[in-house]
């Protein structure tokens, strides 16, 4: 819950003068979800009602395409650094999944705070009588999108018409532009969760070259594909990496893909 009635410890916002709230996003050590640190810095309102239990730590997760959107609660830590992890089931969202991390208010009940120097805001807010409602967001840091643009373009389903071992890519406009990998049971339980990432990149680079060839097909003689934000950005980022666009008559999918995913084959002891 979020309005103007209050300050708001964010970067883009000037409500305080004194602290900052931070947030440092990477993949979590199990391969599952993201690890959140967060960090409220300096004396303020927010950094005093987490040290006192009246606020916590979340994350905000969300996927546009699945409707999915879930607060995930740090928990009562009274600890203005914290590390957190977060989670979801891969059937539950659609890539893009975004993550902002959050501080939001948990009182027993509305809190009337009277703000004044100790909390560390603008001038504009000392001497404000504010009400903070369980729920409130009292600090944000700025969406984070957890998937490349590659990642958001190709989505695996498993398919049980296939044979095993096989997979067929088919471009798909509902949703948002992506490309669907139909596999079989069997491979596409093996993707989700693979014993050897190399192989896993491989296939990958492989449905990357097909999907590259059927945009060629499908876009390679007009401006359709800009009206899909990922294929603008896919578009801005072969350009920048010199590799050509599905409009260029020279396009080689084959080898953009393998530049974008190059392909690892060094010798492991396991092997």
């Amino acid at each position: 819950m979020q309005n103007g009635n209050y300050p708001l410890l964010a970067q883009d916002r000037m409500d305080y003068v004194s602290g900052t709230y931070d947030a440092v996003i990477s993949r979590a050590q199990n391969g599952s979800g993201m690890a959140i640190r967060h960090a409220v810095e300096g004396r303020n309102l927010v950094a005093s009602l987490l040290e006192c239990g009246k606020a916590e730590f979340a994350t905000e997760v969300s996927s546009p395409y699945a409707t999915y959107r879930q607060i995930c609660r740090a928990g009562p830590r009274r600890e203005t650094v914290l590390m957190q992890e977060v989670s979801w089931e891969a059937e539950e969202v659609v890539p893009p999944v975004y993550v902002r991390p959050l501080v939001i208010a948990v009182p027993d009940g509305t809190l009337s705070i009277r703000l004044n120097d100790q909390h560390g805001v603008h001038d504009l807010w000392k001497d404000v009588e504010i009400s903070v409602a369980p729920g409130t967001i009292l600090a944000q840091d700025q969406f984070w999108r957890t998937t490349s643009t590659m990642e958001s373009l190709i989505r695996l389903v498993a398919n049980d018409m296939l044979p095993v071992g096989a997979y067929r890519v088919e471009t798909n406009t509902g949703e948002g532009f992506h490309f669907i990998v139909q596999m079989h049971p069997d491979l596409f339980a093996w993707m989700i969760n693979p014993d050897i990432d190399r192989h896993r990149d491989s296939i990958l680079t492989g449905c990357l070259a097909r999907a590259l060839e059927l945009l060629r097909a499908d876009f390679g003689g007009g401006d359709g594909w800009r009206e899909f934000p990922v294929l603008r950005a896919l578009h801005g980022q072969l350009l920048k990496n010199g590799l050509g666009t599905w409009e260029d008559e020279a396009f080689r999918p084959d080898e953009v893909a393998s530049r974008l995913r190059p392909l690892k084959f060094a010798v492991h002891p396991d092997d």
